[in-house]
């Protein structure tokens, strides 16, 4: 009912107080309801509104609400790949509204842990189905249905194997995403709004990207900020 009052609502303080309400309802709905009913809306309204004040608060509410989530069903693993960030990557690429850009900038931290917390939940599942796999195979090996069990422990190691390295390409593609989304933020859009809004949570950002992907790409543009006339830029850097 909300969700589709939501999107009949004409008036920006209408779709605000929608908003609001998502974050709240967010808090006592299961996770499968947040990822299939509230976070669809929530992007959906933060690619097409016009308003920047409904798109900076889908923002603020997206990263609310993904951050609720602590089990990712199976059907959910490649939110963030294929959904969530192709919506930030053309905020971060094609809005130029700074209220908008900021709220981003203040969420990018978050939403990285976020995608990273998803990741290892997708990586979890998928090992739960190869053992449980081996362990049934082993259990019909023992009883005469498939040969001996050896094999089995061989196939179901190099299964494991193949589910590290597909995990290590998708965290691998997650950080090459966030970087572009930060590489916009810091250079095409670098206001001092926005600069100083993505000091506020880079640690995230920084745990996320690991030490040497921060010292290649983030690092680097902070530094940049000592360099910026404005001095209230300069103080937020320390």
């Amino acid at each position: 009912f909300l969700t589709s009052s939501i999107r009949n609502c004409k008036t920006p303080s209408a779709k605000l107080k929608g908003l609001e309400l998502f974050i709240k309802f967010s808090r006592h709905i299961s996770d499968d309801c947040r990822l299939q009913r509230i976070v669809p809306y929530t992007v959906a309204m933060l690619t097409t509104d016009k308003a920047p004040v409904i798109r900076a608060m889908a923002i603020a509410t997206l990263d609310a609400v993904l951050a609720m989530v602590q089990s990712v069903p199976s059907s959910d693993t490649q939110v963030f790949p294929e959904f969530i960030l192709p919506a930030i990557h053309q905020i971060s690429h094609t809005d130029t509204d700074e209220l908008v850009l900021v709220a981003l900038a203040k969420s990018i931290g978050s939403m990285a842990d976020s995608a990273r917390r998803f990741l290892e939940c997708s990586q979890l599942l998928r090992q739960r189905v190869i053992v449980a796999t081996s362990t049934a195979n082993t259990v019909a090996g023992a009883g005469g249905v498939i040969g001996g069990t050896g094999g089995m422990s061989t196939g179901s190691g190099k299964v494991m194997q193949q589910c590290q390295e597909g995990h290590d390409r998708e965290l691998a593609s997650l950080t090459k995403a966030f970087s572009e989304v930060v590489q916009d933020l810091l250079t095409k859009h670098a206001t001092v709004a926005v600069k100083r809004a993505f000091l506020k949570d880079c640690l995230k950002l920084c745990v996320f990207f690991g030490q040497q992907r921060t010292n290649e790409l983030v690092l680097p543009l902070l530094i940049t900020f000592l360099n910026d006339r404005n001095w209230r830029l300069r103080e937020s850097f320390f």
